[in-house]
């Protein structure tokens, strides 16, 4: 949507973030947010991580 202001779409998609986090958190899986251009923009894991970081 050209026309539609850009706070408009980005609260919708921080409301978006928000919900997927903590879905994520609730039922351990990966969050993979996608930016405009397709490539992914960030990625987090919540729960059980096979690959820990040593430490």
């Amino acid at each position: 949507m050209p026309w539609a202001e850009n706070r408009e779409i980005s609260a919708l998609g921080a409301f978006g973030i928000h919900i997927l986090i903590h879905s994520a958190i609730n039922h351990p899986s990966e969050v993979l947010i996608h930016g405009e251009n397709g490539r992914i923009r960030e990625r987090n894991s919540y729960g059980n991580d096979p690959h820990p970081p040593k430490g």
